[in-house]
Formats: structure tokens, sequence, C-alpha cells
């Protein structure tokens, strides 16, 4: 966060020299399905991949997710994940929607996200976020 993105080999991302806290491969939707098929299975058994959008495939340290760090955020606040809402637009934000007692996708998320959320609210151009904070949480 906040340097200058490097470059380096997927040999090095997985040689374990270096500390890796998110990777993003990104190439046109046809370039990054040819690397995914390619290289999603090797990536997957040290880190965690997502497609998150067609243009993106991020990889993370093992078992780390948006649900993960909100999981022990609420473990550390004594939340409840049934009091929890969640709302994402992408594919890296499924476990997070379906870990919170109340997911929101947003009115821009693929078909596939919408399915899995509780609720679909307006898009991140249209307010969406605002829109499910007044419907949920200001009207209750």
């Amino acid at each position: 966060v906040f340097t200058t993105p490097t470059e380096i080999s997927l040999g090095e991302a997985i040689s374990g020299k270096n500390i890796i806290f998110q990777a993003m491969f990104l190439a046109q939707p046809n370039e990054l399905d040819i690397f995914e098929k390619q290289f999603g299975s090797q990536i997957s058994q040290r880190f965690s991949g997502v497609r998150s959008q067609p243009v993106i495939y991020e990889a993370m340290p093992k078992g780390t997710t948006k649900a993960t760090a909100l999981k022990q955020l609420a473990q550390h606040l004594e939340i409840k994940p049934q009091e929890i809402m969640a709302l994402g637009d992408a594919n890296n934000d499924i476990e997070m929607i379906q870990f919170a007692g109340l997911g929101v996708a947003m009115g821009n998320s693929s078909d596939h996200v919408k399915k899995l959320a509780n609720y679909v609210t307006d898009t991140n151009d249209a307010n969406g976020v605002a829109t499910a904070i007044e419907k949920f949480i200001l009207n209750q």
C-alpha cells in the first residue's frame, strides 16, 4: 500500500524470499483467462487467489480474504455475524457477503454475486452504499 508496484516473476513470487501481502495480475479478459487457466492451480497451492474483476486476478496470503478479516474484526469487537451488513460488487467480496447477516450486492455486481446476496442495492455510481445504509441502518 502506498508504494510503487514492483513487477516480479511468478517464480520469484513463490520462492519465499519476498513478503507478499497482495499480488495483482492485470490483463485483458481473454489474456487473464489464459493466465488463470495456466497458473491458477499453482498459485492456489500457496496463496488465496480470486478473479475479482474480468481484468484482475488477485493473490493474497493463503486463507486471507475480506471474510476472514471481517470475522476477526467482529470477534474483536464482540459483534455477531447476524449483526453485520457487508456490501460488495465483485468475486473477492462473495465470502464477506455470505459471512455477514445481511449481504448486499451493488447494482453493478455480476449476476453471480447478486444471486448470493440477501439484497441488491443501487450501483456504485448511483450511491448504492448510501441507499443500503439508509434502508437497513438509519430507517430501523
